[in-house]
């Protein structure tokens, strides 16, 4: 079970595409106020929540200390 408490901040963003991949962008605010860099590894975690797809993005660089809760599949480089 994942519990998590609203921290009142919310936001939308359009799926870009470029060349032949798509991705979304992280605000502005986010990256400064989570002192991200070029180059950090972000971990996103694709949940189903009351029937919804929903994706978990932790921004303190770590991956989940629960391994068993979540799959992390690394993204192929080409």
């Amino acid at each position: 079970m994942i519990t998590a408490k609203f921290q009142g901040i919310g936001w939308k963003h359009k799926i870009q595409e470029k060349r032949s991949y798509n991705f979304i962008t992280l605000a502005k605010e986010i990256i400064l106020g989570s002192i991200l860099k070029k180059g950090d590894e972000l971990y996103y975690y694709l949940l189903e929540v009351e029937g919804r797809k929903a994706l978990l993005l932790f921004l303190d660089k770590e991956p989940a200390k629960n391994n068993n809760e979540f799959l992390v599949k690394e993204a192929l480089r080409g």
